[in-house]
């Protein structure tokens, strides 16, 4: 130890902390700066590493989760493009009268009939409006799955939508029916409405089509459902033009 008084170095338990150049007792064995000086510099030493270290540590996490998330994301994303790719859409047909399922509901299209035209607008040449009568049954909450799209038709090789996106309340009590509409089974369980569309004058039969879409992180067709109507023909008794 080194003598509180002269400085000497000696032995503490040789000399009992007695210093043997100026006699000086050294009671504690070390003076208060030998003491405490080393272990306080330790120990600041200690806790800045520590806190290198934490922040070392904490900042290479963030990155890692940011990066391990983007990059699962980016691996999600392209697997279910190659699985929307990879997936043929099936093709399912049905006949006026019978249900399918459709998007976890049930639909069943009763037939058609020609609508006379109501608007001040003429009607679009060489056209006549058809409705096509529709019944559906879900658990009528609202859910996605109950959320159903707009069905359009198909004559020959011509493709017409759905004339309802046009359609207001006004609308339908000018045509004295009610619209099937994409959230009617949203808000009810059990719905009976129509769809307009129009289709070539001298048209007696086309094919309705429903796209079964499947909803997850992409949001794609998974079935088209197909339905031959006769409009000399319609199911439930309902009469056609």
């Amino acid at each position: 130890m080194r003598c509180s008084n002269c400085g000497k170095k000696f032995d503490y338990e040789k000399y009992y902390g007695i210093c043997p150049k100026c006699g000086s007792l050294n009671k504690n064995g070390m003076t208060q700066a030998e003491q405490r000086s080393p272990g306080e510099k330790g120990s600041s030493l200690f806790l800045m590493f520590s806190l290198a270290f934490f922040c070392v540590v904490l900042v290479s996490s963030l990155v890692y989760a940011s990066y391990y998330r983007n990059n699962y994301r980016y691996q999600l994303e392209e697997q279910l493009e190659q699985e929307f790719f990879d997936t043929e859409v099936t093709l399912e047909e049905h006949k006026v009268g019978e249900g399918f399922s459709c998007q976890g509901t049930t639909l069943t299209v009763m037939g058609a009939k020609v609508v006379d035209w109501k608007e001040e607008r003429e009607l679009p040449s060489g056209k006549k409006l058809v409705a096509v009568k529709i019944v559906g049954e879900s658990i009528g909450e609202w859910e996605k799955k109950n959320e159903l799209g707009f069905p359009y038709i198909r004559c020959g090789d011509l493709y017409y939508h759905a004339f309802q996106g046009y359609i207001s309340q006004e609308h339908e009590e000018r045509y004295e029916i009610p619209m099937f509409d994409e959230y009617a089974l949203c808000r009810e369980s059990h719905v009976e409405g129509w769809h307009l569309f129009f289709v070539d004058e001298q048209e007696q039969e086309f094919t309705l089509c429903w796209a079964e879409r499947k909803y997850e992180e992409i949001d794609r067709i998974q079935t088209i459902h197909f339905i031959e109507i006769q409009l000399g023909e319609a199911g439930n008794g309902e009469k056609n033009g």
